[in-house]
């Protein structure tokens, strides 16, 4: 069996993957920050597989170490999909006035927190597994008002290219870069 862990996986995109990965057999680790959405998550896939669920926030050290004891429960992890993601202020400030404290919060939950799993769960990534960082096109064309999401997506897909420079690193990287509106509640609701 090939498993995976998936972050923000209790909506949106990543209960999308999860639920695509469960119907063909692989076993789960999922995370999200909301508990009672991230339960009902795990209860609809694991009538198709195992799956271990951990709610808590992907930039907290003590969070990554139960993802990594997950990882081990399964045997190991073929895929990471860093789908959880931070988008700060909305409607997004300008660059000029954006809050710095709130920008190291985007950038910590966009950036760091992506490459702080890989570190803290390196032991138990198979040889050959695949990195998926869920990323937008604000990371790629720059639009105003979207510079500092922007800008942390940016940084992300440049780190797994780091990454994934076999140089470096056996771990294969692959960035999705994912432009559609796919019920992300990243948005206030109107």
């Amino acid at each position: 069996m090939k498993n995976a862990l998936i972050t923000g996986a209790s909506r949106g995109l990543g209960l999308a993957l999860a639920r695509q990965l469960a119907q063909n057999g692989w076993g789960l680790v999922i995370d999200g920050r909301g508990k009672k959405a991230l339960e009902e998550a795990r209860e609809l896939l694991s009538a198709k597989t195992k799956v271990i669920a951990i709610s808590g926030d992907v930039t907290a050290e003590s969070h990554r170490k139960k993802l990594l004891k997950a990882a081990q429960e399964l045997d190991g992890l073929h895929l990471i999909v860093n789908n959880a993601s931070l988008l700060g202020p909305s409607p997004q400030p300008q660059l000029l006035g954006y809050p710095l404290d709130v920008l190291e919060d985007v950038y910590r939950a966009n950036v760091i927190a992506p490459l702080a799993i890989v570190q803290t769960l390196r032991s138990a990534i198979k040889p050959d597994a695949c990195i998926i960082n869920v990323t937008s096109d604000a990371g790629i064309e720059a639009y105003g008002g979207w510079g500092g999401y922007g800008s942390s997506k940016a940084a992300l897909e440049h780190l797994l290219r780091s990454l994934s420079c076999p140089r470096t690193c056996s771990i294969r990287g692959v960035n999705d870069e994912c432009c559609s509106f796919i019920e992300y509640r990243i948005f206030p609701a109107s």
